[in-house]
């Protein structure tokens, strides 16, 4: 097969550049080949084009639906994602430890101690307040 550059002037026919994934179409002999710089492209026969559209078609027609509930699923988890990333760095901060167990530790011996038959007394009187 003939290699053709973008800025050639070719024939009519449909040109495919496979490593660019570039596909473009001259609509008369002559034309300059626009594409991409640097690529190399490959002129496709027009009765090989004319014999694969019914497969294409049918493939394109087999693989639409799929397509339209994957992008749809995308969109969804996109939104979800988004959702629970924002409310999750809203309270982010509710995450952080903010006791630290080697200063209580060294606080020990410095904090009142309580007797526990007078808290048990200041337990009773406040329950009986109340009550009443």
């Amino acid at each position: 097969m003939k290699i053709y550059f973008s800025g050639n002037q070719v024939q009519y026919g449909i040109y495919v550049a496979p490593k660019a994934l570039d596909v473009r179409f001259v609509g008369a002999d002559g034309e300059m080949l626009d594409g991409k710089a640097g690529a190399n492209y490959y002129r496709i026969p027009t009765l090989l084009i004319i014999a694969a559209a019914p497969v294409i078609g049918g493939i394109f027609a087999l693989a639409f639906p799929v397509m339209v509930i994957l992008m749809a699923t995308a969109a969804i988890a996109r939104v979800a994602y988004n959702v629970i990333h924002s409310s999750a760095q809203k309270r982010a901060h509710l995450i952080q430890m903010r006791w630290d167990p080697a200063a209580a530790y060294f606080k020990k011996g410095k904090t009142e101690s309580r007797d526990m038959n007078a808290l048990r007394d200041e337990v009773k009187e406040r329950r009986e307040k109340n009550e009443n």
